[in-house]
């Protein structure tokens, strides 16, 4: 007999075989001990969490021989034929190769015909949403109103996709992804029925890398118990998944914690060596932390850690772990702009050793301190420390101080200053404007707006500027009450804004903008132009000079 694959040999075929799902079990049950049958099913859920396997136990559920039931039998006739898809009254369609709308006319024909063998038609749709819109409308009716021997089970990864007409004549379960816990647990039965020893360990890897699906959880099992040949091993399992060991990420952790650098490069090249999935070790020691983090709040879990990560739960602050765990999720983010994922992961460990909290003063757990070292050198320089301004203000902003820090610097804060310095900028004038508006600490809408405005008069704190008629539904209040705080911040008194609506072209700072871009372009131009090596180049090939080429 032909080898089966496990997700085959191990299908449920009652609801009691079912790994998790146990509000949708309890509820299926209920319905069918009480005789309380629905016309029409929707299961939905991510791939490999029992959709279709729960649609062929009801089915069962449905037609056995013994009545209608929560316990199928699965030994009588019925029972045997649906299990090997041999049962007549039963259809499984699987929409994605039956799209177009005379393929739906079919099944609606099919269900006018009263049931051969079983009480009675049962049509399983797989993958319902790839069904046409025309497909759609044409189920539509039967779907609402079939005959009292039709039953509908409709599947789909997608319940988004489906038209709200569908959803709405259907008793709608949600399949939820299983933890990895209930993975684990399911793979140690069934190696424990097929004789094959396994290391905890493995089974953990193996049930993390299954996104919550117990299918793709067999499917990788598969491989790795040819390549065991009789013990499934941690060691085995990452290399079939080309994952990195967990012993090999808490090697590298713990050398970050003890500033070991020259051991940490070391350990990293040894990673990148043994595999170019960068993603995923960020991600491995993005759980890693998480668990250590865990551990710190909730002590009694600082058993369930190895020793190394135990050892690193209790001589690093959870400060300091948050820290690590915000560098490698910035990393991750950046990774797609990084010049090589390698470069991006050795430039996460180098922001974990360079970042450090300064814990020698309680009060200020959150101050953080870049140590300016070599990184081959295990000595500081003349022993002094820098403090990093961006690192301590996402910090210490959550923290207060004795002495208040200073969290962010705005650009605009400076120029500010420097308006607000200049005895001359207090007389707002035509001329002053594009710089003043520019300088305003303003953003999005009321900026834009702001370049489309034009100096019209200041008296008496006053300032009367000029729109557009285009602009003007645009410019409400609110942007005029930022545009008010932002000049008093800059000139430190109020002045109040209005606005004078005109169907005149206005002399905004937008428009001195392009125009001093356009000659500057013609400027360049010119300048091209008068170049020898250019004529000469441009008389050869009789060519001319594209506006496209010419950029500021």
């Amino acid at each position: 007999m032909p080898q089966q694959v496990l997700a085959r040999k191990f299908r449920p075929s009652k609801f009691t075989d079912l790994v998790g799902q146990e509000h949708i079990v309890t509820a299926l049950s209920n319905s069918l001990k009480n005789n309380r049958l629905h016309h029409a099913y929707l299961f939905t859920g991510t791939r490999g969490v029992g959709k279709t396997t729960i649609a062929r136990i009801i089915a069962k559920a449905m037609s056995c021989e013994k009545g209608i039931t929560a316990t199928p039998c699965g030994v009588c006739n019925n029972c045997k034929q649906i299990s090997n898809g041999t049962f007549i009254d039963l259809f499984e369609i699987d929409a994605a190769s039956h799209t177009k709308v005379d393929e739906t006319k079919e099944i609606i024909s099919k269900a006018m015909y009263p049931p051969s063998q079983g009480r009675f038609r049962i049509f399983i749709i797989d993958e319902v949403h790839m069904l046409s819109k025309h497909s759609f409308n044409a189920l539509l009716k039967t779907l609402e109103e079939p005959p009292e021997y039709v039953k509908f089970i409709l599947a789909t990864t997608n319940p988004e996709k489906l038209p709200d007409t569908i959803l709405s004549r259907c008793l709608h379960f949600h399949l939820a992804a299983l933890s990895p816990t209930l993975i684990n647990e399911h793979l140690a039965q069934i190696l424990d029925q097929e004789n094959i020893s396994y290391e905890p360990e493995a089974l953990n890897l193996i049930a993390n890398n299954a996104n919550g699906s117990i299918r793709d959880s067999l499917s990788i099992l598969e491989p790795i118990i040819t390549f065991a040949n009789g013990k499934i091993t941690s060691e085995i399992t990452t290399k079939v998944l080309g994952v990195i060991p967990q012993s090999a990420i808490n090697k590298l952790l713990s050398q970050i914690v003890k500033d070991e650098r020259a051991a940490v490069l070391k350990t990293i090249k040894s990673i990148i060596d043994k595999t170019n999935d960068i993603k995923e070790i960020i991600k491995q020691m993005m759980s890693t932390l998480h668990e250590i983090s865990i551990a710190q709040v909730v002590t009694d879990h600082i058993t369930s850690l190895n020793p190394e990560l135990q050892n690193i739960a209790q001589t690093t602050t959870p400060n300091q772990i948050q820290l690590f765990y915000q560098i490698a999720l910035k990393g991750l983010q950046d990774l797609a702009f990084c010049p090589s994922a390698e470069q991006a992961f050795e430039m996460i460990c180098i922001r974990m050793l360079a970042f450090k909290l300064d814990t020698t003063d309680p009060s200020k757990k959150f101050k953080v301190q870049a140590v300016d070292r070599d990184l081959n050198n295990n000595t500081q320089n003349n022993g002094v420390t820098k403090p990093v301004a961006d690192m301590t203000a996402r910090t210490e902003t959550n923290h207060k101080q004795d002495k208040p820090v200073k969290t962010k610097t705005n650009v605009n804060d400076s120029k500010n200053k420097a308006y607000a310095s200049s005895s001359s900028m207090l007389n707002l004038s035509p001329d002053s404007w594009e710089q003043v508006s520019s300088g305003l600490n303003v953003v999005g809408m009321t900026k834009a707006l702001l370049k489309n405005t034009s100096f019209n008069s200041y008296e008496n704190d006053c300032l009367v500027l000029e729109v557009n008629k285009n602009q003007a539904a645009l410019f409400n209040d609110s942007h005029k009450n930022r545009i008010e705080i932002a000049l008093k911040e800059m000139f430190n008194k109020s002045i109040k804004v209005n606005v004078n609506i005109t169907n005149q072209e206005i002399d905004t700072p937008l428009k001195k903008a392009e125009q001093r871009a356009i000659t500057k372009k013609q400027k360049a131009k010119e300048e091209m132009l008068a170049d020898d090596n250019v004529k000469s180049i441009m008389s050869k090939f009789e060519a001319t000079l594209s506006d496209v080429t010419l950029k500021e």
